[in-house]
C-alpha cells in the first residue's frame, strides 16, 4: 500500500525497494514549485521614542500648563524676582537682591494641569519705605501643592538720616534645597555709592553667569523717584 507524506520543498528524500534480489535505494530533492503572489501587507510597527526636545514654552507671567500627549518628563527652569532698591538722603540707598535660579526634572502625566506662579519684581523704595521683596516663581499641581520654586530677592533698606553711609545692598533670593540644580540670587553690592541691584543670572549651557535679565534686583538711589522696581521672574518649561 502506498502512503502519501508532505514536506517542505527541498527537502531530502529516498526510496527503498526491499524483499527483492534486486533490492534498490532512490535517493532525491523534493523539487521547490514556482514562487507566489506577495501576501499583503502587515499592520504598522509601534512608533519608537523621540530622540530629542519636542517642544518649549515660555512664561513671563501666570498661567495654566497642560501636559501634552506622550510626555512623562518636564524640564522646568525658574527664575525669582527681584527686589526693589531704596533711597536714601546723599548717598544712595540699599539695592534690592537678585532672584534665585532653579532647575528641575518633573515627572508628570499626559494631560496633566500644572499652575505657573510667575514672580513679580518688588516696587522701588521711598525715604520712608524699604524696596518691595520680589516674589517667588512657583509650580503648582492641582492641588496647589508646591512641586518647584525659585525664591524671590529681598528689597533694598533706606536710610531717612541725613548723608549717612552707603546702605548694605539686600539678600538675594535663597536656593532651593529640592531642585535639581539652583543657584541663590545674587546679592546686591555691600555699601555701593551707586546702589547697584544685584545682577540676574544668565545660563549658557551649565555655567552661570550674574549678567541675566530675569530676576534681577533693582537699584538704590539718593533721591525717589530714580529708584528702580525689581525685574520679574521667568519660567521655561521644556520637553
Amino acid at each position: 500500500m502506498g502512503t502519501t507524506v508532505t514536506v517542505a520543498a527541498g527537502t531530502p528524500a529516498s526510496v527503498l525497494n526491499g524483499g527483492t534480489a534486486n533490492a534498490a535505494v532512490l535517493n532525491f530533492l523534493i523539487p521547490q514549485g514556482p514562487q507566489g503572489d506577495t501576501g499583503p501587507q502587515g499592520p504598522a510597527g509601534t512608533a519608537g521614542s523621540s530622540g530629542g526636545l519636542g517642544g518649549r514654552q515660555e512664561f513671563l507671567s501666570n498661567g495654566p500648563f497642560v501636559v501634552p500627549a506622550g510626555v512623562s518628563r518636564l524640564s522646568i527652569e525658574l527664575y525669582g524676582a527681584g527686589g526693589g532698591g531704596a533711597v536714601m538722603h546723599c548717598n544712595s540707598g540699599g539695592g534690592g537682591g537678585a532672584g534665585a535660579y532653579s532647575n528641575t526634572i518633573l515627572t508628570v502625566q499626559e494631560g496633566q494641569t500644572l499652575t505657573i506662579n510667575v514672580g513679580i519684581g518688588g516696587v522701588a523704595g521711598t525715604l520712608s519705605t524699604a524696596g518691595g521683596n520680589g516674589s517667588d516663581t512657583q509650580v503648582l499641581d492641582a492641588n496647589n501643592t508646591m512641586l518647584v520654586v525659585a525664591h524671590g530677592g529681598s528689597g533694598g533698606q533706606p536710610d531717612s538720616q541725613p548723608c549717612g553711609l552707603p546702605l548694605p545692598g539686600a539678600a538675594g533670593g535663597a536656593s532651593d534645597s529640592t531642585a535639581m540644580i539652583s543657584h541663590s540670587g545674587v546679592s546686591a553690592p555691600s555699601f555701593s555709592t551707586t546702589g547697584s541691584g544685584g545682577p540676574g543670572y544668565l545660563v549658557i549651557g551649565f555655567a552661570f553667569q550674574p549678567n541675566g535679565q530675569f530676576g534681577a534686583g533693582g537699584a538704590g538711589a539718593t533721591f525717589f523717584p530714580t529708584t528702580t522696581a525689581g525685574q520679574g521672574g521667568y519660567a521655561l518649561f521644556s520637553w
